[in-house]
């Protein structure tokens, strides 16, 4: 209960703007929103007992950012999508 309200504040002040797969585009659109100035959260299935190399290299990152700089975050993934 007091989890689902805790879950249900941070998605209300928070866009969802990418969903990267593995710990390389992970980092990669991260170091993109850092570099621009955009402040985001992350949110990442894990459980420690199903945990192998093969589901690091594919654990889903779900990339959150505040709505006021929703538009400032897909301009920076954008750019990085257009510099790849």
């Amino acid at each position: 209960m007091v989890l689902s309200r805790i879950f249900k504040r941070f998605v209300s002040n928070k866009t969802l703007v990418y969903t990267a797969i593995g710990e390389e585009q992970y980092f990669q659109i991260v170091d993109r929103l850092a570099t621009n100035g955009v402040k985001f959260s992350t949110k990442s299935p894990f459980d420690a007992r199903t945990q192998n190399c093969f589901t690091q290299q594919n654990r889903i990152y779900d990339i959150y950012v505040s709505k006021e700089d929703e538009g400032k975050a897909v301009e920076a993934i954008h750019k990085f999508a257009c510099d790849t």
